[in-house]
């Protein structure tokens, strides 16, 4: 990220800006990093999930275990739970092969890693219905691989007005005062605002980020001019 030109917009000391190739070396070294964290994951999973027993199921642990012993009971978790148990083990076998498969995207074309990338946001929404796990640090991995240089130029506009920059700096103050206050209290919170306890608050929060990075990925996938960099391997 330190050669990628994110810090040299809409920040207080920019940083300096960097040439086109660079930052396509860095989303390339990003991505392939991507690719091998999902694929060291999805093939750990391999190893004990893909198997011709219809009694067991990776994917029933996870179920089984938010909904009974963490109580992640939220949204659609009762519908994941009430599935026939062979539907579940059909669902380790498509984890699985999502997981392990990403590098084959990478390297077969910009748009189909941007495919690639919609699937993972579809993944982690659905995960985030059925099993209540919000994947939120997730986020940001996925929105680098996004053009936001529409949303920085409109951005700058903004803050150009006076009155725009005197709102941006009061909301940045309330969120420091809120983290600051929640961090004398002791409490803990993987959102500025929510403490965890506020689990139905953090996951609504959650899904509405992940349906805008929904949408988000698939305007930049089929329907932007400037592609996905990939190239530079």
């Amino acid at each position: 990220m330190a050669f990628s030109g994110w810090g040299s917009s809409l920040a207080l000391v920019p940083d300096k800006a960097v040439s086109s190739a660079a930052q396509n070396k860095c989303l390339s070294a990003l991505a392939f990093i991507l690719c091998f964290a999902f694929f060291t994951a999805g093939f750990n999973k391999a190893l004990n999930w893909i198997n011709l027993d219809f009694n067991t199921s990776g994917t029933a642990l996870w179920v089984y275990t938010n909904y009974y012993i963490t109580f992640r009971q939220y949204l659609l978790a009762d519908f994941l739970k009430g599935m026939p148990f062979y539907n579940l083990k059909i669902m380790d076998y498509l984890g699985v092969a999502f997981e392990v498969s990403p590098l084959l995207f990478l390297l077969r074309s910009k748009k189909a890693w941007g495919t690639w990338l919609l699937i993972a946001a579809l993944f982690h929404l659905t995960t985030l219905l059925f099993l209540n796990i919000a994947f939120l640090t997730h986020v940001i991995i996925y929105a680098t691989f996004i053009d936001f240089s529409k949303a920085y130029n409109w951005i700058k506009n903004l803050l150009a007005k006076r009155i725009f920059r005197i709102i941006t700096i009061i909301l940045l103050g309330v969120c420091v005062s809120v983290r600051v206050y929640d961090i004398f209290k002791f409490k803990t919170s993987k959102l500025v605002f929510i403490a965890d306890f506020y689990a139905e608050e953090i996951l609504i929060v959650s899904l509405v980020i992940w349906i805008l990075m929904f949408v988000l990925l698939y305007n930049n996938a089929f329907k932007s001019k400037r592609p996905i960099a990939v190239n530079s391997l």
